[in-house]
């Protein structure tokens, strides 16, 4: 008897549960896909930008891990957007599309995972040393975080080789039929668990220093609203988790996969906006609120008074003090403002050494010697001073 040969394009890869498959006109996640991963990496590579020209004199490990998870996030968003013709349905697309070159996209994208995250959220830990790790409690705490970090998502990587790649001397499409990634999902499951409660110990590490710094109410709620950013990515690993349990239990697995991807692309991006938002607010307000054109515009539409960078009345609208004597010389302006960000980068002494004042020879003297120093780069000046 002749053999029947099956055209696989008009074979769906899935059974509809209508019994009719949709190649031409299908529900697709496509654009939602290219929308979020579009518009978050484009927020992620102008504020790793940002950051990095900010700090450009004075680069550090958070930079550097900022700036490389920037490069891979590029990447790993490219990766997932060039499975746009699969983020339908399973039953909506034709078993020929499932080429070789389509599981080796799948390959990168699961190898990329590890060194995305690893370097997102290191990122972030490492911005919490710079800025709070006064206390030695809190150098363990972040110094903890890191580990954790390397140690949940490295083992993507020899995963991905033994579960996701075909056996030495297969083809790539062997994958199609191999029952190898299935063991994949099952360590997804784990890691997004695990994942949660990494998010959380993100979100919740400064909140207990923040609370205790000796600023306006309203300051405070400035910089705790910056650090909440990352209850969105808390949000994205439990809808992954959710969304994984889901493909270990239904048939329609490339649905459920894009829509964890999708969720993977919000933690990846989240988490470099966070670790880049402090130094992007500091490069706004040095160089756009400090501008003549802001200020116009705010003069213009806000109406009020003008302001300066500092927030104080410009020096028209400040009352005249009484002096005396009518040909003085024009005062000098000589002050300097301690900002937050000079105070993240001030060296403070207290020397117990010094002489006893003089003043109070009949109580308990203290003397304290406080100074300032920058570098010639910087943007705040030097200055001391003491008690």
């Amino acid at each position: 008897m002749p053999s029947t040969l099956v055209d696989l394009c008009t074979v769906p890869a899935a059974i509809p549960p209508d019994g009719k498959p949709n190649f031409t006109n299908p529900t697709t996640l496509a654009p939602v896909t290219i929308a979020i991963g579009v518009i978050l990496a484009t927020f992620s590579v102008i504020l790793t930008f940002g950051r990095m020209y900010m700090n450009r004199r004075r680069l550090c490990d958070a930079d550097y891990f900022a700036l490389a998870a920037c490069i891979i996030n590029i990447a790993f968003t490219g990766d997932i957007l060039a499975q746009y013709k699969f983020n339908r349905h399973q039953w909506d697309i034709p078993v020929c599309w499932f080429t070789g070159g389509y599981f080796k996209i799948v390959f990168v994208q699961i190898t990329l995972f590890a060194p995305v995250f690893i370097t997102s959220k290191a990122a972030i830990f490492l911005l919490y040393r710079q800025i709070f790790a006064v206390q030695r409690c809190m150098r363990i705490s972040i110094n903890l975080g890191l580990f954790l970090t390397f140690l949940l998502y490295l083992p993507n990587i020899p995963i991905a080789a033994l579960y996701q790649a075909p056996r030495w001397g297969d083809p790539w499409t062997s994958m199609l039929t191999s029952t190898r990634p299935q063991k994949i999902i099952i360590w997804g499951i784990i890691q997004s668990a695990i994942s949660i409660v990494l998010d959380l110990y993100i979100f919740t590490l400064p909140l207990s220093t923040i609370a205790r710094l000796n600023i306006p109410f309203n300051r405070r709620l400035q910089i705790i609203g910056v650090f909440a950013t990352a209850l969105i990515g808390v949000i994205a690993s439990v809808l992954s988790l959710v969304y994984r349990i889901r493909i270990l239990n239904k048939t329609d697995d490339l649905w459920w996969q894009t829509i964890t991807a999708i969720c993977a692309l919000v933690e990846t991006n989240v988490a470099i906006i966070v670790s880049c938002m402090p130094a992007f607010a500091q490069l706004l307000k040095v160089h756009v609120g400090g501008s003549s054109i802001f200020q116009s515009l705010r003069l213009r539409y806000l109406g009020g008074s003008s302001y300066n960078r500092s927030g104080d009345k410009s020096n028209e609208e400040r009352p005249q003090l009484a002096t005396f004597g009518s040909n003085q010389l024009p005062r000098r302006n000589d002050y300097y403002e301690l900002t937050d960000t000079a105070l993240l980068k001030s060296q403070i002494t207290a020397n117990d050494e010094l002489e006893p004042s003089p003043l109070a020879s009949d109580g308990i003297n203290r003397t304290v010697g406080f100074s300032q120093q920058y570098r010639p780069d910087s943007t705040e000046h030097v200055h001391e001073i003491r008690r």
